[in-house]
């Protein structure tokens, strides 16, 4: 079995994305988890006032929160139930989230919207997109363009 990875971004073209890894999955039996990554740096120091880190924690938990809906609403229009799909959901820089993702869930195949996630064709510069290929030994990646 494949594990097939959609980066998500709550996009008509992510959408897409998951669909059509979900169609390809389903013919030959392979498992998509669909990533949803929430770029936020949250740089706590000391000198951040306890108001201060409370909100930032809160205004996370309603990201995450809005993300699990999503989520649940895609799996409603497509069709299929959300347990036949993994969600994943990480929070840090795309790059270094993607990248974990890729190395714990042992991707070979990445599938994903590069016309309507900036964060990935960032990725994709020759030696970001080498280095992460290269440390998680992705063998494909398809790219679907938005026409």
């Amino acid at each position: 079995m494949k594990n097939i990875l959609v980066p998500w971004n709550v996009s008509w073209a992510a959408d897409h994305a998951c669909r059509f890894a979900i169609a390809l999955a389903s013919h030959a039996g392979d498992k998509v988890h669909v990533a949803k990554i929430i770029n936020i740096d949250f740089a706590v120091r000391a000198s951040v006032s306890d108001k201060a880190y409370k909100e930032q924690i809160t205004m996370l938990s309603e990201l995450m929160e809005k993300a699990e809906n999503d989520f649940e609403r895609l799996m409603s229009r497509i069709g299929i139930a959300d347990n036949k799909v993994a969600f994943l959901l990480e929070v840090g820089p795309s790059r270094n989230c993607l990248l974990k993702i890729i190395c714990e869930h042992k991707i070979d195949l990445v599938v994903v919207a590069a016309s309507e996630q900036p964060e990935f064709e960032q990725l994709l510069s020759e030696s970001d997109f080498g280095k992460i290929t290269f440390a998680a030994q992705v063998a494909d990646l398809i790219a679907l363009y938005k026409s």
